[in-house]
């Protein structure tokens, strides 16, 4: 039991700051840790604040499983964009560490049959570049977003956790932001009839390229393009012989988590 925690869950991801730990921390949502603490005092200062955490009600960040950090070099604002479970995309300024902001929450826009509706799935990994981030949706597939516009604020009013209305078949409003690109596995024709999902993620620079690397279950690791974030290509498709759940990459290899099958690397 530690004082600023209304309960305990598991940490699925971290991004540092100098001396501050964000963390992904499933139903807890944010926690944030100053790493100048003592960690083995639960009764110390180490838990600086949590966003998310609450009890007895829906939590507004869901189950946080990913996490990054971006900063404005203009306003001079840090933010933490997550990836929120089932709540879909989170967007937290921090430029307070001791009192986080939920700026939005949302599930993407998904068109089906000309209709506005929400994405399938939960939110699972995230990455960013620049001024552009990349979320992992396991059955929705993987989205890219301008910053810019995971951070507009919303108009006077809104509900941060509801940020669009549909009810009767009627949309009454959306603040959602739309995304610059959607890449889906089952979307490609050559692989229309693989499993799996978008889970976590490895981002690369090679040859002049952005490329993502995502575990995606049953189907392996999909090697994708993202240098133009509104224009992706898929590049490659890595059988693997369990189930990838995340994926990492150095040195010219590439080390996945791949189920019952262990360790899988490939050069």
């Amino acid at each position: 039991s530690v004082d600023g925690l209304s309960q305990q869950d598991h940490a699925y991801d971290a991004a540092l700051d100098g001396q501050l730990c964000f963390t992904a921390d499933g139903g807890n949502g944010l926690t944030v840790y100053d790493l100048t603490q003592d960690p083995t005092d639960l009764d110390g200062p180490f838990v600086l604040s949590n966003l998310g955490g609450s009890t007895g009600e829906k939590a507004p960040l869901g189950r946080a499983t990913g996490i990054a950090l971006w900063s404005s070099p203009s306003t001079i604002r840090n933010y933490a964009l997550i990836a929120a479970g089932p709540r879909g995309i989170g967007v937290v300024e921090v430029t307070a560490p001791e009192a986080p902001q939920l700026v939005k929450v949302f599930e993407p826009i998904k068109i089906e049959d000309g209709s506005v509706g929400k994405a399938d799935g939960r939110a699972v990994d995230v990455k960013v570049y620049g001024d552009y981030a990349i979320f992992s949706y396991d059955s929705f597939g993987i989205l890219s977003y301008s910053v810019a516009d995971l951070i507009e604020p919303l108009p006077e009013g809104i509900d941060p956790t509801k940020i669009w209305n549909h009810q009767g078949g009627v949309l009454h409003y959306d603040y959602r932001p739309e995304a610059l690109a959607e890449l889906r596995l089952r979307d490609i024709p050559e692989y229309a009839e693989y499993g799996g999902g978008a889970l976590y993620m490895s981002l690369a620079r090679e040859t002049g390229k952005l490329v993502l690397y995502t575990a995606y279950g049953v189907a392996g690791v999909l090697q994708s393009d993202w240098s133009d974030p509104a224009d992706p290509a898929v590049m490659f498709l890595h059988p693997t012989p369990g189930e990838a759940t995340a994926v990492a990459t150095h040195h010219g290899r590439m080390y996945v988590a791949d189920g019952s099958a262990g360790l899988i690397w490939f050069e």
